[in-house]
């Protein structure tokens, strides 16, 4: 059955694929078939469910209802007629086809919204009979009018067309309907009164149209009252001037002298083009626009002024409206309209620190053009003369602030969009700040102080951010600090960077802002603590003691309002007082200030408004200018922040430098705090930080004499009785078990590491081949760090020499050479004594200089060096200072025991000695018969030259105060400076 079936459809099957997806059997044998199978699986073997009645009427429906919301009434209308129509017809017995035609129709819609005309719905149009003047008759077509009439609103309007005077001359037989028009059954009785609802519609219709009369009167007196005639438009402007003063018409007067043609406008609408211009600098009538710069149009002025002079008054003007364009233009290029259609995302945005100085550079011109408002509303109003000379005075204090403010905007933004993002912020806030400070004009540096912290903010917020949630949030690399891209926990402190900001902004010869530089310290020892919680996974406990997140902006702008508030209150009685004096001289030294000399200098010095100067002469000179009482009085009241930072040029002078660099430091150490005290507690309670520094120091520096004793016997004997060192697992076991003795639970995490293949030759810089690893887990390699490890080592090894030499020394035996020399002869050899004299008074002497080194390294640094290092730690505040202390630890030990480059001359001459001390061993158990006095001579007289050296070297180090802590060592040696003489005496 299913075979015959598919036989018999087979034919089409392959027409339908082939018209629907284009493959065909021959060129694309595999899609055909594919598509084929597709096709047979579901003509033959999908079960054909009914159509779901009420999904299908639900979707039709509201096909209806989205025609009427797009506003295709009619539309809506005939489909809801068809819909009806379709569904109460009999044609279809089957009422399962009938829905499933109506569905497929459905599925074949697509967005018919978008594809109705209303057009195709409007009623047809009524073509025009040859007899034009024959009436239509309605009433014999009301079903048409009706039909016209469907899915549209009644309106209720009291509009009547002119064409209404005609139909008063209409007679009412006129108006009237006719026989034939009249209905069927009713009689023409002429006797019958006519119905009077006419006349009553004429009084209608005559009443509404005076009313439609005067409405049209007043429209036109709107118009001529607030709608500007477009005289702009016309070629040759000619203002006529209705005066008997020859100077009103001047511009025409010298047209005929000059023979020249000069358009003239009225001086009312130059003043409303400046007030226009200020709005939205373009190029107008009057003013015209060439490559960013304005300047005025030629041939036009007004008429009591020449073309020449009117230039001339006005070009000054064209400078600031080229200010506003520049401005504008800077705006639009900071906040692009275009920026995500032009793909402008993918580039380099702008810093977020531009975007906040734009804004606070728009709401600058905001003021400005409220202000061109308000003097326009006065000149258009015309209740008293405006002139463009009062025009200048009024516009004069905000045009003098538009200069000052776009002459820094042209310094703090130069270079801007070729210049990193970091250096361009820098610079910009570094302008801002400084001539916010610098300016003496009156309103400017309170203008300059809102730019600076509205620009400033994004910084703030930045630090907010990291000193809260630990993370260096700047998505557009703009911040003085950034962080390395690979991350080093062993050099902890390197993972941030400050941005050499300070030598770029030098170059350009900018200072850099000092208010960068007081923070820039702090925010990096925050912002290093709080990485170190982020990574420890503690920031939990962090926020729980932040409830404040991200009003650090906010703070930091009250904090400032109330401090200035403060001192403009603390002031408010000198300010008074300085009134009164003021007065009192004015009063007292009238004939003073009729002195013109002295009522010049208080003149010029008032012209100058430099604040600073009239204060340091207030005690001498009486000035005009008084402090404003009101402002000082309203200053608690104010609500807005920068409103009250606004009066700052009225409340005398205020140090705002110094109160902006504590305000944000106490709130940067604010933030710091808990970090500081969690980091703190973390390394010292978790990580037992004093623990692992004391082991340290017992065993580098060799504190815990006890232990070491024993492990450094071992290496002198295995330096002095073999070729090669023992292998680093002897030597680590041996440690290890010395360890054990005080530290069994940290005696696993030393190591010795011997230098393969190094040999013994019996001198002291065997024992540089020697070093002891230790290994800690992070985060105490933050403190512990390879190069304090390496300090370390050095000390170690230095330590180990001088204890060589000292132990050498001091094994030295008395009987050893008295066996000695009973052995060689049977009687006494006054030679022999004198020998052995000698090697005892020469071993004397370098247990007294060894010793005195020994003395002093163990004692007077190491001992006293880790009691300061103790205390260091136990007043330390946060991580960073832990840190500065240890490292402040390691570097003192380092240089007190002499081991940097600066004290090779020293540690060279100790060295010597530790080298005699080891000769003087061997020579000591060969025995004094074997020792020429040669030799002998030759050691004693090299230890004296080191000895004298040595002492004299630290004599002049710690004269020079360049070594002050060899003091002790310096007055050891010099005090017990050998003679050659009392070694001769001995022979």
């Amino acid at each position: 059955m299913a075979g015959r079936a598919k036989d018999l459809i087979a034919a089409d099957v392959q027409k339908l694929i082939t018209l629907l997806s284009g493959f065909s059997e021959k060129e694309d044998p595999e899609n055909f078939e594919l598509c084929e199978k597709f096709a047979y699986s579901n003509l033959l073997h999908h079960r054909y469910l009914s159509v779901d009645s009420h999904a299908v009427r639900r979707s039709v429906f509201g096909m209806v209802t989205k025609f009427m919301i797009h506003g295709h009434l009619e539309a809506s209308r005939r489909l809801d007629c068809l819909l009806n129509k379709y569904m109460n017809c009999t044609v279809f017995k089957d009422k399962e086809v009938q829905w499933a035609v109506l569905f497929l129709l459905v599925k074949l819609a697509d967005n018919p919204t978008s594809h109705i005309s209303d057009e195709k719905f409007s009623a047809p149009k009524v073509e025009e009979t040859e007899d034009a003047s024959k009436p239509f008759d309605w009433t014999t077509y009301s079903h048409l009018c009706d039909y016209l009439k469907e899915g549209n609103e009644e309106f209720n309007t009291n509009f009547c067309s002119s064409d209404s005077e005609d139909w008063e001359d209409v007679s009412d037989d006129e108006k009237s309907p006719k026989p034939e028009d009249s209905v069927e059954g009713v009689s023409e009785d002429p006797e019958v009164p006519k119905v009077p609802a006419v006349e009553e519609k004429k009084d209608t219709e005559r009443q509404q149209l005076i009313e439609e009369l005067g409405r049209q009167v007043n429209a036109e007196e709107w118009i001529s009252n607030n709608v500007q005639a477009p005289w702009w438009r016309t070629k040759q402007l000619a203002e006529k001037v209705e005066s008997v003063f020859p100077s009103a018409n001047l511009a025409k007067t010298w047209d005929k002298c000059c023979d020249e043609s000069t358009s003239t406008i009225s001086e009312y609408k130059v003043v409303r083009e400046i007030l226009w211009m200020l709005q939205a600098p373009t190029t107008t009538t009057l003013f015209q626009e060439v490559n960013g710069q304005f300047s005025i149009q030629s041939n036009i002025t007004i008429p009591s002024l020449t073309k020449d002079s009117m230039a001339c008054y006005l070009n000054p003007l064209c400078e600031y409206f080229n200010m506003l364009y520049q401005l504008q233009k800077f705006q639009k290029e900071i906040y692009p309209l275009d920026r995500q259609n032009s793909g402008e995302l993918n580039q380099m945005l702008p810093p977020y620190t531009f975007e906040c100085y734009t804004s606070a550079i728009i709401e600058f011109l905001r003021e400005l053009q409220e202000l061109a408002c308000c003097i326009e509303k006065k000149v258009k109003a015309q209740e008293d003369i405006y002139t463009l000379y009062s025009l200048n005075l009024e516009l004069a204090p905000k045009l003098s602030q538009l200069r000052a403010v776009y002459s820094v905007h042209v310094t703090a933004t130069n270079g801007w969009k070729t210049a990193e993002n970091w250096l361009s912020s820098a610079r910009l806030l570094s302008v801002l700040y400084s001539e916010a400070l610098s300016c003496m004009e009156c309103d400017t540096p309170c203008i300059l102080l809102r730019v600076f912290l509205k620009s400033f903010g994004p910084y703030v917020d930045m630090i907010d951010v990291w000193l809260t949630e630990g993370r260096l949030d700047d998505y557009r690399n703009e911040f003085i600090i950034t962080r390395r891209n690979e991350t080093d926990n062993e050099n902890w402190g390197s993972n941030f960077v400050m941005r050499d900001y300070v030598t770029e902004l030098n170059s350009t010869g900018i200072r850099a802002l000092p208010l960068l530089q007081v923070i820039s310290d702090r925010v990096l020892h925050a912002g290093r603590s709080m990485q170190l919680l982020q990574q420890l996974d503690r920031l939990d406990d962090m926020r729980s003691q932040h409830s404040n997140h991200g009003r650090m902006y906010a703070e930091f702008l009250e904090a400032l309002e109330k401090e200035i508030a403060q001192m403009v209150n603390k002031s408010t009685t000198t300010d008074m007082e300085i009134v009164a004096v003021t007065e009192d001289l004015e009063f007292q030294g009238t004939n003073l200030m009729s002195n013109p000399f002295i009522s010049e200098v208080s003149n010029q010095l008032e012209n100058l408004k430099d604040n600073y100067m009239m204060q340091a002469f207030k005690d001498h000179l009486s000035f005009k200018a008084q402090p404003n009482k009101r402002d000082i009085e309203n200053l608690s009241s104010i609500g807005e922040v920068f409103r009250k930072l606004g009066t700052y040029s009225t409340c005398g002078l205020i140090p705002i430098k110094p109160v902006m660099e504590r305000i944000i430091s106490q709130l940067i150490d604010a933030k710091h705090a808990a970090a500081c005290f969690l980091a703190k507690t973390i390394f010292l309670q978790e990580f037992n930080l004093s623990t692992h520094l004391a082991l340290l120091r017992a065993i580098y520096l060799m504190e815990a004499g006890d232990i070491m004793h024993r492990f450094c016997i071992f290496l002198f004997k295995d330096a002095e009785h073999s070729v090669f060192w023992s292998n680093s697992y002897t030597m680590t076991a041996e440690l290890e078990e010395c360890i054990n003795l005080r530290y069994p639970d940290h005696s696993s995490k030393f190591s010795v590491v011997v230098r393969e293949d190094a040999k013994l030759n019996g001198t002291p810089s065997v024992m540089d081949e020697i070093n002891i690893k230790y290994t800690v887990e992070w985060p105490l390699t933050v403190i512990l760090s390879p190069t304090n490890m390496e300090y370390y080592n050095a000390v170690f090894q230095f330590l180990l020499k001088v204890k060589w030499a000292l132990w050498a020394l001091e094994a030295l035996r008395f009987s050893d050479l008295t066996t000695v020399k009973n052995n060689t002869s049977t009687t006494e050899d006054a030679g022999l004594r004198c020998r052995a004299r000698c090697l005892q008074l020469l071993r004397f002497w370098l247990l007294h200089s060894v010793g005195s080194v020994h003395t002093y390294l163990m004692g007077q640094v190491l001992h006293s060096l880790g009691l300061e290092l103790e205390r260091d730690l136990a007043a330390a505040t946060d991580l960073d200072t832990l840190l500065q202390a240890h490292n402040r630890y390691v570097a003192l030990v380092h240089t007190h025991c002499l081991q940097p480059k600066s004290s090779d001359v020293i540690k060279t001459a100790i060295l010597q000695m530790v080298q005699l001390s080891l000769e003087l061993r061997d020579l000591w158990c060969l025995g004094v018969d074997v020792v020429s006095d040669a030799k002998l001579i030759g050691m004693t007289e090299m230890y004296i030259k080191c000895h004298c050296f040595l002492g004299s070297v630290l004599q002049t180090a710690v004269e020079s105060n360049r070594l002050t802590h060899l003091n002790g060592l310096s007055m050891a040696l010099n005090t017990s400076l050998p003679k050659i003489e009392s070694f001769a005496l001995q022979f």
